[in-house]
């Protein structure tokens, strides 16, 4: 009996170990490409495809000041977008970005309201 148990907790764990291992291998290498969208209500974009773009105008700021931090984006279509925050969870967030970071931030009335930002090796990194 005691070597039933042992065989099925070995089991379970070749079974876990598997699946983790499938499901990196299915993973490895994928890639998003996310060129900088502008809008008066969000800024989206990879800071790694915006550095490495063909265009000379699409960039994502992120510019911090201490006592607040402001997001600026320019699309390739030249359109622009830009708001700032003081809320020290969303600075927090923003200061925490990296150039591989993917950027969205939701603006109200020219405030930075809601921010996701994703740092992960599907990013492009700098060329």
């Amino acid at each position: 009996m005691k070597n039933l148990v042992t065989f099925k907790k070995y089991f379970k764990s070749i079974v876990v170990i598997s699946s983790v291992l499938a499901a990196s291998h299915v993973l490895a290498g994928a890639k998003v490409t996310q060129t900088v969208s502008a809008s008066p209500t969000f800024i989206l974009g990879n800071v790694g495809d915006a550095r490495n773009s063909a265009n000379t105008i699409e960039y994502i700021s992120i510019e911090d000041y201490g006592t607040s931090v402001s997001v600026i984006a320019v699309a390739a279509s030249g359109s622009m977008a830009s708001c700032y925050t003081n809320n020290s969870a969303v600075m927090a967030q923003l200061r925490s970005a990296s150039s591989d970071s993917q950027i969205r931030v939701n603006i109200s009335a020219g405030v930075c309201s809601t921010v996701f930002l994703m740092k992960s090796s599907k990013s492009a990194p700098k060329v």
